[in-house]
């Protein structure tokens, strides 16, 4: 019994802490979006043929300099907005598309892990709560606590075939009258 019970302790433990650190990743900055290079950084970039290729995933940029060039990293990382198109702004700052001597940008589609976890993350606070009401009917059911048992009535039914003993058949016995007086 103890261990069964220090088990499921350890499960919601476990998924508490699962829980903390899901919401820490998602919610908080990444360390390396604090290193973001601006948009026009990215433009000026294409302009001086320091820029191989661009990949667009949704909303986030990852940029490959070209080797030549005197960028310190191997990767450098920025984001544009909802409305951005990131095609026509090269094309309207001058920069050439495309693989011969521009910039390759290539579009690459969100996995369904992400989209699945994105879904998980919408509905966690509410299957957290849910679990959470579960959990504490379960406590209230298990003690003698009857905070959850209105309506379960404990009476229990009288089989009408039972003989039933009346004071007129005690009447008469002297021992039933000597135990009345004594109480």
């Amino acid at each position: 019994m103890g261990k069964n019970r220090w088990m499921r302790n350890g499960v919601v433990y476990l998924l508490v802490i699962v829980g903390v650190i899901i919401i820490f990743y998602t919610l908080l900055p990444s360390f390396g979006a604090s290193g973001d290079v601006p948009l026009t950084t990215v433009v000026a970039m294409a302009k001086n043929d320091e820029i191989r290729e661009i990949a667009v995933d949704g909303r986030k940029l990852t940029i490959i300099p070209n080797v030549s060039s005197r960028v310190g990293s191997d990767r450098l990382y920025s984001r544009i907005g909802n409305d951005t198109d990131i095609i026509n702004l090269l094309v309207e700052s001058g920069v050439e598309i495309g693989p011969p001597s521009g910039v390759s940008v290539t579009f690459e589609g969100s996995s369904g892990l992400s989209s699945l976890l994105g879904l998980l993350l919408n509905f966690l606070p509410l299957i957290i709560f849910g679990g959470l009401i579960l959990f504490m009917m379960r406590q209230a059911q298990g003690s003698n606590n009857q905070t959850m048992s209105f309506g379960r009535s404990r009476a229990k039914m009288m089989p009408f075939n039972r003989p039933g003993v009346s004071f007129n058949d005690v009447a008469g016995v002297e021992e039933a009258k000597t135990e009345l007086q004594e109480v």
